[in-house]
């Protein structure tokens, strides 16, 4: 395996290094059915990745949206938990909070913080219109805080700003949320060149 990765990516890969990188993917993921604390209530929607289920979690009394990835084979983890350890990193009042993250049975479990009144385009869809100025003003002042604190002091590009990825709490909060094609850099100057995320966008 080790030989493989090596003429791959034509770089040294020590056995050392290997080891520390799957050493921090075990401590982003719990190996442990989440069914035991989380009771799974309704299924909200579903995508590529998988389903996404409202969880709540009797103990805490708080409720989750919980995103249930299928069939998660050893080679597919790495690319699921890039928004686990995104979300691990980021604290701020217009990101969505990440709350646990399991791993059982071939299935990975992500517990994200639940926004009650969901996405802007299915609030848009209800209300049969689009947004008022003021509206759009709103949400894009702290869809923009958000994305500045990314760029800043994460050094994350989102990569997939949407409506669909931009949520309200019961309370009114933003959140910009689905950080499952982002990239987090080593610096704030670097950039990307790959082709990706919603065309249409």
């Amino acid at each position: 395996m080790l030989k493989r990765l090596k003429n791959i990516f034509n770089t040294t890969l020590s056995d050392n290094s290997i080891a520390s990188k799957t050493s921090k993917q075990n401590r982003l993921y719990k190996v442990q059915t989440p069914l035991n604390e989380w009771k799974l209530v309704k299924e909200l929607g579903d995508g590529a990745f998988g389903k996404v289920y409202q969880a709540y979690n009797e103990q805490k009394k708080q409720h989750a949206a919980v995103k249930v990835i299928e069939d998660c084979t050893d080679d597919e983890l790495p690319e699921h938990l890039v928004e686990v350890d995104i979300l691990t990193d980021c604290h701020h009042k217009n990101i969505i909070d990440l709350y646990d993250t399991y791993l059982y049975d071939k299935k990975l479990y992500i517990f994200l913080e639940y926004c009650t009144y969901g996405a802007v385009d299915q609030i848009m869809t209800t209300l049969e219109h689009g947004l008022d100025e003021k509206q759009i003003g709103f949400i894009g002042y702290e869809v923009l805080e958000a994305l500045d604190y990314l760029h800043t002091q994460q050094f994350v590009i989102h990569r997939d700003v949407k409506a669909s990825n931009i949520l309200l709490t019961q309370t009114g909060q933003v959140k910009l949320a689905d950080f499952g094609v982002s990239a987090k850099n080593s610096s704030q100057d670097q950039k990307r060149n790959e082709y990706i995320g919603t065309v249409y966008w």
